[in-house]
Protein backbone atom coordinates (compact mmCIF):
# COMPACT_ATOMS: atom_id res chain seq x y z
CA UNK A 1 0.00 0.00 0.00
CA UNK A 2 0.94 3.36 -0.63
CA UNK A 3 2.10 5.29 2.64
CA UNK A 4 -0.30 8.53 3.33
CA UNK A 5 0.74 12.09 2.91
CA UNK A 6 2.79 13.30 5.86
CA UNK A 7 5.91 13.83 7.80
CA UNK A 8 8.40 10.87 8.18
CA UNK A 9 11.86 10.26 9.35
CA UNK A 10 14.05 11.29 6.50
CA UNK A 11 15.95 8.68 4.38
CA UNK A 12 18.89 11.44 4.03
CA UNK A 13 18.93 13.12 7.59
CA UNK A 14 19.49 10.90 9.82
CA UNK A 15 17.22 13.14 13.04
CA UNK A 16 15.22 14.92 10.80
CA UNK A 17 11.96 14.77 9.01
CA UNK A 18 11.00 14.97 5.24
CA UNK A 19 7.52 15.27 3.78
CA UNK A 20 5.96 12.51 1.55
CA UNK A 21 3.18 13.53 -0.62
CA UNK A 22 2.01 10.27 -0.66
CA UNK A 23 3.62 9.37 -4.22
CA UNK A 24 7.30 10.58 -3.89
CA UNK A 25 9.61 12.21 -1.80
CA UNK A 26 9.63 15.96 -1.59
CA UNK A 27 12.22 18.73 -0.70
CA UNK A 28 10.19 19.80 2.46
CA UNK A 29 12.35 19.58 5.44
CA UNK A 30 12.08 19.58 8.74
CA UNK A 31 14.93 20.39 11.45
CA UNK A 32 15.08 19.62 14.29
CA UNK A 33 12.05 17.37 14.38
CA UNK A 34 8.75 18.19 16.07
CA UNK A 35 10.36 17.30 20.27
CA UNK A 36 6.75 16.31 21.54
CA UNK A 37 6.65 12.07 20.96
CA UNK A 38 3.35 11.16 19.82
CA UNK A 39 0.87 10.53 23.07
CA UNK A 40 0.52 6.79 24.63
CA UNK A 41 -2.10 4.81 22.70
CA UNK A 42 -1.71 6.92 19.69
CA UNK A 43 -1.54 5.49 16.48
CA UNK A 44 1.31 5.09 15.19
CA UNK A 45 2.08 6.48 11.94
CA UNK A 46 3.12 4.25 8.58
CA UNK A 47 7.25 5.76 9.10
CA UNK A 48 7.12 2.31 11.12
CA UNK A 49 6.57 -0.97 9.70
CA UNK A 50 5.25 1.07 6.60
CA UNK A 51 7.49 3.61 5.68
CA UNK A 52 7.29 5.27 2.60
CA UNK A 53 9.67 3.45 -0.31
CA UNK A 54 13.18 6.18 -1.09
CA UNK A 55 15.46 6.08 -3.84
CA UNK A 56 19.19 7.04 -2.67
CA UNK A 57 20.54 9.70 -4.79
CA UNK A 58 23.14 8.48 -7.34
CA UNK A 59 26.66 8.31 -6.53
CA UNK A 60 27.85 10.82 -9.20
CA UNK A 61 25.14 13.52 -7.65
CA UNK A 62 26.43 12.80 -4.33
CA UNK A 63 30.20 13.15 -5.63
CA UNK A 64 28.97 16.65 -6.72
CA UNK A 65 27.92 17.93 -3.38
CA UNK A 66 25.00 19.46 -4.99
CA UNK A 67 22.59 19.45 -2.26
CA UNK A 68 20.52 22.21 -3.22
CA UNK A 69 16.45 21.97 -4.83
CA UNK A 70 17.17 22.10 -8.35
CA UNK A 71 17.24 25.32 -10.19
CA UNK A 72 12.95 25.61 -11.23
CA UNK A 73 12.03 24.73 -8.02
CA UNK A 74 14.59 27.41 -6.07
CA UNK A 75 13.53 30.01 -8.68
CA UNK A 76 9.80 29.03 -7.87
CA UNK A 77 10.35 29.35 -4.02
CA UNK A 78 12.48 32.24 -4.57
CA UNK A 79 9.10 34.33 -6.30
CA UNK A 80 6.45 32.02 -4.20
CA UNK A 81 8.01 33.79 -0.84
CA UNK A 82 8.28 36.75 -2.64
CA UNK A 83 4.47 37.24 -3.36
CA UNK A 84 3.32 35.87 -0.08
CA UNK A 85 5.69 38.39 2.09
CA UNK A 86 5.18 41.45 -0.29
CA UNK A 87 3.59 43.48 2.55
CA UNK A 88 6.95 43.31 5.14
CA UNK A 89 9.13 42.86 2.51
CA UNK A 90 7.60 46.63 0.94
CA UNK A 91 8.85 47.67 4.19
CA UNK A 92 11.71 46.24 4.98
CA UNK A 93 13.52 47.36 1.92
CA UNK A 94 11.46 50.31 0.92
CA UNK A 95 9.58 51.87 3.92
CA UNK A 96 12.68 51.32 5.85
CA UNK A 97 15.74 52.52 4.08
CA UNK A 98 14.41 55.39 2.39
CA UNK A 99 11.75 56.79 4.04
CA UNK A 100 14.55 58.92 5.73
CA UNK A 101 15.85 60.14 2.12
CA UNK A 102 12.68 62.18 1.75
CA UNK A 103 12.92 64.68 4.78
CA UNK A 104 16.42 64.82 4.39
CA UNK A 105 16.42 65.71 0.36
CA UNK A 106 13.50 68.37 1.51
CA UNK A 107 16.03 69.51 4.29
CA UNK A 108 18.71 70.44 1.76
CA UNK A 109 16.64 71.80 -1.01
CA UNK A 110 15.21 73.89 1.75
CA UNK A 111 18.66 74.81 3.19
CA UNK A 112 19.96 75.80 -0.67
CA UNK A 113 16.70 77.64 -2.02
CA UNK A 114 18.05 81.10 -0.99
CA UNK A 115 21.13 80.78 -1.89
CA UNK A 116 22.65 83.06 -4.31
CA UNK A 117 25.13 82.77 -7.02
CA UNK A 118 27.25 85.41 -8.58
CA UNK A 119 27.88 84.09 -11.56
CA UNK A 120 30.58 87.13 -12.75
CA UNK A 121 32.45 86.46 -9.59
CA UNK A 122 31.43 82.83 -8.23
CA UNK A 123 30.32 84.18 -4.71
CA UNK A 124 27.67 82.56 -3.21
CA UNK A 125 25.79 83.27 -0.09
CA UNK A 126 22.30 82.75 1.37
CA UNK A 127 22.80 79.21 2.77
CA UNK A 128 21.07 78.55 5.56
CA UNK A 129 23.74 75.86 7.96
CA UNK A 130 20.80 74.47 10.45
CA UNK A 131 19.18 73.22 7.42
CA UNK A 132 22.04 71.70 5.74
CA UNK A 133 23.48 70.30 8.58
CA UNK A 134 20.20 68.90 9.48
CA UNK A 135 20.01 67.30 6.06
CA UNK A 136 23.22 65.58 6.09
CA UNK A 137 22.57 64.20 9.28
CA UNK A 138 19.05 62.57 8.60
CA UNK A 139 21.58 61.01 4.94
CA UNK A 140 23.34 59.69 7.73
CA UNK A 141 21.06 58.02 9.13
CA UNK A 142 19.01 57.19 6.26
CA UNK A 143 22.00 55.09 5.03
CA UNK A 144 22.07 53.21 8.13
CA UNK A 145 18.77 52.55 8.21
CA UNK A 146 18.60 50.91 4.57
CA UNK A 147 21.41 48.54 5.91
CA UNK A 148 19.62 47.67 8.68
CA UNK A 149 16.24 47.34 6.78
CA UNK A 150 18.28 45.07 3.98
CA UNK A 151 19.70 43.17 6.52
CA UNK A 152 16.09 42.72 8.42
CA UNK A 153 15.14 41.93 5.15
CA UNK A 154 17.17 38.63 4.57
CA UNK A 155 16.42 37.70 8.65
CA UNK A 156 12.74 37.89 7.18
CA UNK A 157 13.35 35.81 4.29
CA UNK A 158 14.97 33.14 5.84
CA UNK A 159 12.44 32.65 8.03
CA UNK A 160 9.37 32.59 5.63
CA UNK A 161 11.76 29.94 3.55
CA UNK A 162 11.39 27.68 7.03
CA UNK A 163 7.66 28.34 7.41
CA UNK A 164 7.35 27.66 3.34
CA UNK A 165 9.62 24.08 3.75
CA UNK A 166 7.57 23.08 6.11
CA UNK A 167 9.11 24.29 9.12
CA UNK A 168 5.59 25.37 10.96
CA UNK A 169 4.24 28.00 12.75
CA UNK A 170 7.15 28.22 15.01
CA UNK A 171 9.15 30.29 12.53
CA UNK A 172 6.49 32.30 11.47
CA UNK A 173 8.34 35.37 10.22
CA UNK A 174 7.50 38.83 12.09
CA UNK A 175 8.60 42.03 10.39
CA UNK A 176 9.33 44.20 13.27
CA UNK A 177 10.83 40.96 14.78
CA UNK A 178 13.22 40.90 11.87
CA UNK A 179 14.25 44.44 11.96
CA UNK A 180 15.24 44.61 15.54
CA UNK A 181 17.58 41.80 14.45
CA UNK A 182 18.98 43.82 11.41
CA UNK A 183 19.65 46.55 13.77
CA UNK A 184 21.61 44.23 16.34
CA UNK A 185 23.47 42.68 14.25
CA UNK A 186 24.50 45.53 12.06
CA UNK A 187 27.74 46.06 13.47
CA UNK A 188 28.51 42.16 13.18
CA UNK A 189 27.49 42.73 9.77
CA UNK A 190 29.63 46.13 8.94
CA UNK A 191 32.88 44.47 10.20
CA UNK A 192 33.02 41.15 8.32
CA UNK A 193 31.97 42.77 5.15
CA UNK A 194 34.94 45.11 5.64
CA UNK A 195 37.32 42.34 6.17
CA UNK A 196 35.79 40.08 3.36
CA UNK A 197 34.94 42.99 0.83
CA UNK A 198 38.31 44.56 1.77
CA UNK A 199 40.79 42.02 1.06
CA UNK A 200 38.86 41.03 -2.45
CA UNK A 201 39.05 44.46 -3.22
CA UNK A 202 43.22 44.47 -2.37
CA UNK A 203 42.80 41.25 -4.33
CA UNK A 204 40.91 43.09 -7.34
CA UNK A 205 43.43 46.16 -7.09
CA UNK A 206 46.69 44.37 -7.26
CA UNK A 207 47.21 43.97 -11.10
CA UNK A 208 46.28 46.96 -11.68
CA UNK A 209 48.66 48.78 -9.25
CA UNK A 210 51.40 46.34 -10.98
CA UNK A 211 51.01 47.07 -14.24
CA UNK A 212 50.81 51.23 -13.60
CA UNK A 213 53.99 50.46 -11.71
CA UNK A 214 55.40 48.76 -15.32
CA UNK A 215 54.51 51.08 -17.14
CA UNK A 216 56.22 54.27 -14.86
CA UNK A 217 59.31 51.84 -14.31
CA UNK A 218 59.47 51.27 -18.41
CA UNK A 219 62.13 48.33 -17.64
CA UNK A 220 63.77 47.42 -21.20
CA UNK A 221 61.90 44.14 -21.66
CA UNK A 222 58.60 45.54 -20.97
CA UNK A 223 56.55 43.18 -22.89
CA UNK A 224 57.21 40.65 -20.95
CA UNK A 225 56.45 42.03 -18.08
CA UNK A 226 52.92 43.67 -19.12
CA UNK A 227 52.43 39.86 -20.16
CA UNK A 228 52.98 38.88 -16.66
CA UNK A 229 50.61 41.54 -15.44
CA UNK A 230 47.75 40.48 -17.80
CA UNK A 231 48.16 36.70 -16.38
CA UNK A 232 48.29 37.97 -12.98
CA UNK A 233 45.36 40.08 -13.97
CA UNK A 234 43.54 36.56 -15.18
CA UNK A 235 44.18 34.61 -11.89
CA UNK A 236 42.77 37.36 -10.38
CA UNK A 237 40.00 37.28 -11.99
CA UNK A 238 39.64 33.56 -11.52
CA UNK A 239 40.04 34.24 -7.43
CA UNK A 240 37.60 36.93 -7.19
CA UNK A 241 34.52 34.68 -8.64
CA UNK A 242 35.80 31.96 -6.22
CA UNK A 243 35.74 34.62 -3.29
CA UNK A 244 31.88 35.99 -4.85
CA UNK A 245 30.63 32.22 -4.06
CA UNK A 246 32.47 31.49 -1.23
CA UNK A 247 31.31 35.34 0.68
CA UNK A 248 27.77 34.95 -1.12
CA UNK A 249 25.91 34.36 1.70
CA UNK A 250 27.68 36.97 3.87
CA UNK A 251 24.04 38.80 4.63
CA UNK A 252 22.37 35.93 5.76
CA UNK A 253 24.40 34.42 7.93
CA UNK A 254 25.48 37.88 9.10
CA UNK A 255 21.47 37.49 11.19
CA UNK A 256 21.06 34.06 11.42
CA UNK A 257 24.13 31.82 12.74
CA UNK A 258 23.99 32.63 16.50
CA UNK A 259 26.44 35.40 17.99
CA UNK A 260 29.94 34.06 18.84
CA UNK A 261 30.25 32.38 15.33
CA UNK A 262 32.01 33.76 12.58
CA UNK A 263 29.59 35.13 9.59
CA UNK A 264 32.19 34.68 7.14
CA UNK A 265 32.96 31.19 8.36
CA UNK A 266 29.39 30.54 7.98
CA UNK A 267 29.02 31.44 4.73
CA UNK A 268 32.16 29.45 3.99
CA UNK A 269 30.95 26.14 4.89
CA UNK A 270 27.41 26.70 3.67
CA UNK A 271 29.28 26.84 -0.02
CA UNK A 272 31.86 24.15 0.53
CA UNK A 273 31.88 20.98 -1.80
CA UNK A 274 28.85 22.75 -4.47
CA UNK A 275 31.26 25.52 -5.74
CA UNK A 276 29.71 24.69 -9.32
CA UNK A 277 26.51 24.49 -8.30
CA UNK A 278 26.11 27.58 -6.20
CA UNK A 279 27.96 29.68 -9.04
CA UNK A 280 25.21 28.55 -11.69
CA UNK A 281 22.84 29.58 -9.30
CA UNK A 282 24.49 32.48 -8.62
CA UNK A 283 25.07 33.12 -12.23
CA UNK A 284 21.21 33.17 -12.70
CA UNK A 285 20.16 35.37 -10.24
CA UNK A 286 22.82 37.98 -11.34
CA UNK A 287 21.67 37.87 -15.17
CA UNK A 288 18.01 38.52 -13.53
CA UNK A 289 18.88 41.21 -11.07
CA UNK A 290 20.94 42.61 -14.12
CA UNK A 291 18.14 42.82 -16.28
CA UNK A 292 16.05 44.45 -13.60
CA UNK A 293 19.06 47.21 -12.83
CA UNK A 294 19.01 47.80 -17.31
CA UNK A 295 15.31 48.28 -17.23
CA UNK A 296 15.35 50.65 -14.11
CA UNK A 297 18.33 52.27 -15.47
CA UNK A 298 16.65 53.15 -18.97
CA UNK A 299 13.53 54.32 -16.74
CA UNK A 300 15.48 56.39 -14.57
CA UNK A 301 17.45 57.76 -17.20
CA UNK A 302 14.39 58.94 -19.31
CA UNK A 303 13.05 60.57 -15.91
CA UNK A 304 16.00 62.72 -15.30
CA UNK A 305 15.81 65.00 -17.58
CA UNK A 306 12.49 65.79 -16.95
CA UNK A 307 13.20 66.15 -13.55
CA UNK A 308 16.42 67.83 -13.47
CA UNK A 309 15.15 70.36 -15.90
CA UNK A 310 11.65 70.95 -14.26
CA UNK A 311 11.72 74.42 -14.02
CA UNK A 312 13.66 75.89 -17.02
CA UNK A 313 11.87 75.92 -20.34
CA UNK A 314 12.89 75.66 -23.89
CA UNK A 315 11.51 78.83 -26.23
CA UNK A 316 10.83 78.67 -29.71
CA UNK A 317 14.74 79.60 -30.70
CA UNK A 318 15.88 76.18 -28.89
CA UNK A 319 17.15 79.08 -25.70
CA UNK A 320 16.92 77.65 -22.71
CA UNK A 321 14.96 80.40 -20.66
CA UNK A 322 14.86 79.90 -16.37
CA UNK A 323 11.75 82.38 -14.84
CA UNK A 324 11.33 84.04 -18.13
CA UNK A 325 14.87 85.08 -19.11
CA UNK A 326 17.70 83.43 -21.18
CA UNK A 327 20.11 81.46 -18.94
CA UNK A 328 22.98 82.77 -20.02
CA UNK A 329 21.73 86.25 -19.43
CA UNK A 330 21.20 85.92 -15.80
CA UNK A 331 23.96 87.99 -13.40
CA UNK A 332 22.62 86.71 -10.37
CA UNK A 333 21.11 83.35 -10.10
CA UNK A 334 18.66 82.17 -7.45
CA UNK A 335 19.74 78.28 -6.24
CA UNK A 336 15.83 77.46 -5.29
CA UNK A 337 14.64 78.60 -8.96
CA UNK A 338 16.81 76.33 -10.53
CA UNK A 339 16.22 73.28 -8.62
CA UNK A 340 14.22 70.79 -9.44
CA UNK A 341 10.63 70.64 -8.15
CA UNK A 342 10.92 68.56 -4.74
CA UNK A 343 7.70 66.87 -5.36
CA UNK A 344 8.49 65.40 -8.57
CA UNK A 345 12.46 64.95 -7.29
CA UNK A 346 10.48 63.02 -5.10
CA UNK A 347 7.86 60.76 -7.07
CA UNK A 348 11.38 60.63 -9.36
CA UNK A 349 13.73 59.22 -6.26
CA UNK A 350 10.35 56.76 -5.10
CA UNK A 351 10.31 55.17 -8.67
CA UNK A 352 14.21 54.38 -8.52
CA UNK A 353 14.36 53.26 -4.81
CA UNK A 354 11.22 50.85 -5.64
CA UNK A 355 13.39 49.30 -8.64
CA UNK A 356 16.49 49.33 -6.20
CA UNK A 357 14.67 47.48 -4.03
CA UNK A 358 12.93 44.90 -5.97
CA UNK A 359 16.51 44.02 -7.25
CA UNK A 360 17.59 43.59 -3.31
CA UNK A 361 14.65 41.87 -2.41
CA UNK A 362 15.17 39.16 -5.37
CA UNK A 363 18.51 38.48 -4.67
CA UNK A 364 17.72 38.08 -0.80
CA UNK A 365 14.79 35.93 -1.17
CA UNK A 366 16.86 33.66 -3.75
CA UNK A 367 20.14 33.65 -1.28
CA UNK A 368 17.77 32.83 1.84
CA UNK A 369 16.03 29.97 -0.12
CA UNK A 370 19.91 28.35 -0.92
CA UNK A 371 21.32 28.92 2.68
CA UNK A 372 17.75 26.97 4.24
CA UNK A 373 18.19 24.43 2.01
CA UNK A 374 21.80 23.82 3.14
CA UNK A 375 21.36 23.92 6.03
CA UNK A 376 18.77 21.44 6.14
CA UNK A 377 20.65 19.14 4.05
CA UNK A 378 23.50 19.37 6.30
CA UNK A 379 22.05 19.30 9.37
CA UNK A 380 23.32 22.11 10.99
CA UNK A 381 20.49 24.21 10.99
CA UNK A 382 20.41 27.50 12.96
CA UNK A 383 17.01 27.57 13.16
CA UNK A 384 15.52 31.09 12.42
CA UNK A 385 18.14 32.90 14.10
CA UNK A 386 17.50 35.18 16.47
Amino acid sequence: MTAAPGWYDDPLVPGGMRYWDGANWTEAVQLPPPPLPPPPGAAIGPSLGGAPPFEPLPAEAAATGDRFNDIGEWLNRTFRVLRDQLGPVALLFVAVPYGLFVPAYLALHLAVADVRWFVDDGRVDGLDPGLAVAGIVLIVIAVGAATVGYLGGHHHLYRAHLVDGGGGDQWRPEWHHSLRVGLVRLPRFVGAALVAYGAIAVAAATPIALLVAIVIWEPASIGLYVLAAIALALATAVFLVWCWVKVAFLPVSAVVVPSGTSAIASSWRVSAGRFWPLLARLAILFALTATVSTVAQIIGQTMAPVVLFSQFEVDAAGDLLLDGRAVDTIEILRLGDALPNPFVAVLYFAVVSVAGAAVQAVSASALTALFADAEARDGFGHGAGS
